[in-house]
């Protein structure tokens, strides 16, 4: 039997720094497998193709339980759904199945919502899943209260992303945001619209700006997005809820590029930025948002900011170690 089986939604390199960390780890190269889904985000008609192939490829890889050892589903709903027609379907497990990158949203309340909630939590109470990586430390206890289920079910695990090459990093004079998940942009916008900050927003939601100092970029994503993150004065992370786990990713970008950030202070993001070191971590009030830009005017502080933030990112959240760090997880049970 072949050990590993990973399962992805992008085509993978071969220089793919987490593949050299799970490498180093188990000593051989999995097998991948990919869909690539996560490109459709423009409109009803792609969200539609997204998900139907967050159903249909999974059930293309039915045929490879026993194949391997384990199957690491790297796009969290290749390898839920994996589980979810296993169990469907009444088929013996013959193979571990590890979720990477678990977040769970509450939908809107409803049909829906409940839907949902009941789907999720009956892929978690199956026993087809054995691991859940989530990306801090706080979500295996909320996890594990919300689904009923062994806090070891859930594994913490840092996040890492990939260096960013060749970026050329200015600072600009505009505030930028960007993400989809759990994101509060209504309240920045409204706080901007007060003042005459200029507030770059890079996503694919169907937002308006809420008055001409605030630009809404639709169709900036990849590098575009990370040369407009590398120009500006401050990165912003509004989260909306501060149970779900959301923004790392764009922490550790801007991390990397060096840009201070302001965030809203929640368990989910406080694994990856130290309030008054690396961030400044807000609440989303006017008084919270306001107190935090009037300290990036002081210049010793936002350089320490800047500073520490490329320190912490070269120390601590490598693509690499955290492919290490799954393998090692995925080994031991």
């Amino acid at each position: 039997m072949s050990k590993f089986l990973l399962l992805t939604d992008f085509a993978v390199e071969q220089d793919w720094e987490f593949l050299t960390g799970f490498q180093e780890v188990c000593n051989e190269t999995p097998e991948i497998h990919s869909c690539t889904s996560n490109f459709l985000r423009k409109g009803i008609i792609d969200r539609i193709r997204r998900y139907l192939l967050y159903f249909t490829f999974p059930l293309s890889q039915l045929r490879y339980n026993g194949q391997f050892e384990i199957i690491i589903g790297y796009q969290q709903f290749y390898a839920l759904n994996l589980a979810f027609f296993m169990k469907l379907f009444g088929i013996r497990k013959k193979s571990r199945i590890y979720v990477v990158a678990f977040i769970y949203k509450e939908k809107k309340k409803g049909l829906i919502g409940k839907f949902y909630k009941r789907y999720v939590k009956s892929i978690v109470s199956s026993g087809y899943v054995d691991g859940f990586f989530v990306f801090s430390s706080s979500e295996p206890a909320y996890y594990a209260s919300l689904f009923n289920a062994p806090k070891d079910l859930f594994i913490p695990c840092r996040l890492g992303i990939d260096k960013l090459e060749g970026v050329l990093i200015n600072k600009g004079d505009y505030f930028f945001a960007t993400g989809r998940s759990n994101r509060d942009y209504s309240f920045i916008m409204s706080e901007f619209a007060k003042s005459r900050r200029r507030l770059l927003i890079a996503t694919d939601e169907p937002i308006k700006p809420a008055s001409d100092n605030i630009i809404i970029l639709h169709d900036c994503s990849g590098i575009d997005m990370v040369t407009t993150m590398a120009g500006a004065l401050c990165v912003l992370i509004p989260l909306k809820n501060p149970d779900i786990s959301a923004g790392q990713l764009v922490a550790l970008q801007a991390l990397q590029l060096g840009k201070p950030v302001i965030a809203t202070r929640c368990p989910g993001l406080s694994d990856y930025l130290q309030d008054g070191t690396t961030a400044l971590l807000m609440d989303n009030t006017h008084e919270g948002l306001e107190g935090c830009i009037d300290k990036l005017s002081d210049e010793s502080l936002y350089n320490s900011l800047s500073q520490n933030a490329k320190e912490s990112f070269r120390k601590y959240y490598s693509l690499a170690g955290q492919g290490a760090f799954i393998c090692e997880k995925c080994l031991e049970k």
